[in-house]
């Protein structure tokens, strides 16, 4: 059995999900889904497919922070989770607002993050 250390009962590494302003995992859970390159991520979300005449992006309305923390670290580990904080933290910095920019600007947020 996997030991899952927690902070504040969100599995570490991944504990900054609790304070991401619901409308940033609009484009947040699409990168989490290029990640793992598993579409489970949506599972997490509930969209708003009315507010954009059913055109993606859908808007998230409602997420289950834990239950994505917790496939998240399951899924990467912790190590990957405090890196992809700080990729969150450039991606706020450069004004990134989706998964398409994310990816265009991925060698800068790297370089950030000094990753490079």
């Amino acid at each position: 059995m996997k030991l899952t250390i927690t902070i504040n009962e969100y599995p570490i590494g991944w504990e900054w999900l609790d304070k991401v302003p619901l409308e940033d995992f609009t484009w947040l859970i699409e990168i989490f889904a290029t990640m793992t390159d598993n579409t489970d991520t949506y599972d997490f979300a509930t969209f708003d497919k009315e507010a954009t005449n059913g055109e993606p992006p859908y808007p998230v309305i409602e997420i289950d922070r834990k239950g994505l923390a917790y496939f998240m670290n399951d899924d990467q580990g912790y190590e990957p989770g405090i890196s992809m904080y700080g990729h969150y933290i450039a991606c706020k910095s450069l004004d990134i607002s989706s998964e398409e920019e994310y990816m265009n600007q991925l060698t800068d947020i790297k370089l950030i993050c000094n990753e490079l």
